[in-house]
């Protein structure tokens, strides 16, 4: 079963589609590669909003994932490039575009966690797919709350002191999680009692 759940950031949406595929205009979270403002292939006038970004987060599951040792690539936070939006003519790109990987991070700190409850509950996937889904869903709107609080807070990143507040709990919430970031695909050592619930 394949379905994907879209995070459009500013713009939120639930979109299904049938491929997990990396497509070119497609590009994974990650530690080292961090977001440009060639990445955003959209280019439009917008002095209030100089920068809008798409994050999915998609899954995959098989009747065999209840033998995964992790669900760390089954579960996917991309960015997607064509349908982000530049204002190239913007005086303060460097700052809204700082608070765009900011906002890939804390998308991220989701995959991770639903990573970390399909594992925990993996024997749950012998009777279908529908307890993935609606802890997926779970995970998403809780997600949604999150990325809210901080948007008003930073006032969408342009208040500096509070965003660096933010940038830290996450990059803290990252570091504990770290058998769940994609690239790792080691057996997972954590019991239900040891779950890596975030701070927010």
């Amino acid at each position: 079963m394949k379905k994907l759940l879209a995070l459009f950031f500013f713009i939120f949406a639930l979109s299904f589609i049938q491929s997990q595929m990396l497509k070119g205009d497609e590009l994974l979270w990650s530690h080292s590669r961090k977001l440009t403002a060639e990445d955003f292939q959209i280019k439009k006038v917008d002095s209030f909003t100089p920068l809008k970004s798409t994050f999915i987060l998609s899954w995959e599951l098989n009747g065999f994932g209840v033998f995964n040792k992790n669900f760390n690539k089954n579960i996917t936070n991309k960015f997607i490039k064509s349908a982000s939006i530049i204002d190239e003519n913007s005086t303060i790109l460097a700052d809204y575009l700082e608070y765009q990987q900011t906002s890939f991070d804390m998308a991220e700190i989701y995959a991770r966690k639903m990573r970390e409850d399909l594992f925990l509950n993996k024997s749950k996937l012998w009777k279908g797919f529908d307890f993935a889904s609606e802890i997926l869903k779970i995970r998403l709107n809780e997600y949604y709350k999150v990325q809210a609080m901080m948007d008003s807070q930073t006032n969408s990143g342009t208040e500096k002191a509070k965003l660096e507040y933010w940038k830290e709990i996450i990059a803290a919430e990252l570091l504990k999680t770290e058998q769940f970031n994609s690239e790792n695909e080691a057996k997972i050592n954590i019991k239900n009692n040891e779950r890596t619930n975030p701070v927010f």
